[in-house]
């Protein structure tokens, strides 16, 4: 389980193909790390995108988790300059 997130950033409502205005990522509460129990975030590519998106580092992207007895709370953060 985790967070996906898709943006555009484009102005236009007639155009359904992504493009280099359009990022998608992931969040997700574990899976990184030696023991694949840290937290992860990354920007994913789109399939089929007519271009991708400028690279962001996984570093650039924050993330933090804090688990719970029955569940987790995720805080995904997203830094301006990218």
């Amino acid at each position: 389980m985790g967070l996906q997130i898709w943006i555009d950033t484009r102005d236009t409502h007639n155009i359904h193909r992504a493009s280099r205005f359009c990022q998608r990522f992931a969040f997700l509460p574990a899976g990184a790390g030696r023991q694949f129990t840290e937290p992860s975030a990354d920007q994913m590519i789109i399939d089929r995108a007519r271009e991708n998106a400028h690279p962001i580092r996984p570093g650039q992207l924050g993330i933090q988790v804090q688990n719970r007895a029955d569940s987790y709370r995720l805080n995904a953060f997203y830094p301006r300059r990218a």
